[in-house]
């Protein structure tokens, strides 16, 4: 048992250094033309791996995503005619970012 918790908490670990990697490459990178920003996925596989009772089998995924990200390393959603605004709830901007 003991093992199994400190392997979770390893991988854990692991996932959100990798997350916070991908964040800061996408704060240096939110004012590089056409850039388009990072995400980390790994707790669904964690959480797999934790009830199959191996979380070293956990998978620690980047994906890309079609919006281009803001100068917080959040991602912009914009559709034509719309306001601009984030995806991170409670940080809405009534205009494109300045750049």
């Amino acid at each position: 048992m003991f093992d199994l918790t400190i392997q979770a908490i390893q991988t854990s670990l692991d996932g959100l250094a990798a997350r916070q990697r991908i964040i800061a490459t996408n704060v240096a990178n939110s004012e590089t033309p056409g850039y388009l920003s990072q995400n980390v996925n790994f707790e669904d596989s964690l959480r797999a791996a934790v009830a199959g009772g191996d979380p070293g089998s956990t998978n620690i995924s980047t994906t890309t995503s079609n919006a281009p990200t803001l100068p917080n390393g959040q991602q912009r959603e914009r559709r034509r005619g719309e306001p601009w605004r984030s995806s991170t709830p409670g940080c809405a901007t009534s205009s494109p970012p300045n750049r």
